[in-house]
């Protein structure tokens, strides 16, 4: 009989623990992700449209998840959405919260999603390989910027040299940061990025 207060108070302690581990995909969402998902920023898919992951998870899962992992080209995905301290297995897990808010179940791949994998693939080389002059680099990548509503132009200094852009100024915000940068990675021509935005915040004293 006296091992069954103790029994209750395991028991009580496995359900506290449960909406920690089933929030954790949640909270990484909330953490790295909302910035561009909660609003769409640079085309990012809105969280909870459900006809807009309907039709990314269409092919299978295992596409979406090759995205979030690896980055996409030509967009502001960058591989792991640029948080390379995630682990592969909280990438998935924020795919699968995400779905899960639009009404989606995971899928398994179809030779749709494999084919789709490849041309993804193909698209990330000839990113990377095309040669485009500095000059054409450096308008494409601040048309790119003014397009984002989240990002004030005239605080980004944006160069190029040799395909090696770099992006000077100070930003109002650290997920300005990010967001530019994989703005300007997934630009065609581009091989490299030098990011030297700061945020405002770092000069802030009390």
């Amino acid at each position: 009989m006296k091992l069954f207060p103790r029994f209750l108070v395991a028991i009580a302690g496995l359900l506290a623990c449960a909406p920690a581990l089933a929030a954790s995909a949640g909270e990484i969402y909330a953490a790295k992700c909302s910035t561009c998902h909660d609003a769409g920023l640079a085309s990012a898919p809105k969280a909870g449209d459900k006809r807009e992951w309907a039709r990314r998870n269409r092919n299978g899962t295992d596409a979406l998840y090759e995205s979030a992992l690896k980055g996409k080209p030509n967009t502001a995905m960058l591989p792991k959405g640029g948080f390379s301290e995630l682990t592969d297995s909280e990438v998935t897990a924020v795919v699968d919260y995400l779905l899960m808010r639009a009404g989606q179940s995971r899928k398994i791949s179809s030779s749709g999603a494999k084919s789709e994998n490849s041309a993804t693939a193909a698209d990330s080389s000839r990113n990377a390989t095309a040669i485009v002059d500095d000059a054409t680099l450096v308008t494409n990548i601040k048309t790119a910027l003014a397009k984002n509503k989240s990002i004030v132009l005239k605080d980004i200094k944006v160069e190029a040299a040799g395909g090696v852009v770099t992006l000077r100024g100070v930003v109002d915000k650290a997920e300005q940061i990010k967001l530019a940068e994989g703005i300007a990675a997934n630009t065609t021509g581009v091989r490299q990025v030098d990011n030297k935005l700061i945020p405002k915040d770092l000069f802030a004293w009390d």
